[in-house]
């Protein structure tokens, strides 16, 4: 990229970048892709942890 950009387009630039790569990360979008098809039946989920 040549030349300068100003205050205002830099700013709308940063902000539409942020904007990107937070809905790029949305747990929405990258989670389901890893995870197997869901199986079949009732499925219970147990935990237990400590803060």
């Amino acid at each position: 990229m040549t030349g300068t950009v100003d205050g205002g387009d830099a700013r709308a630039l940063l902000v539409r970048m942020f904007h990107a790569a937070v809905a790029a990360a949305a747990p929405s979008v990258c989670v389901p892709r890893h995870l197997p098809p869901p199986p079949r039946g009732r499925t219970i989920v147990v935990g237990a942890g400590k803060a």
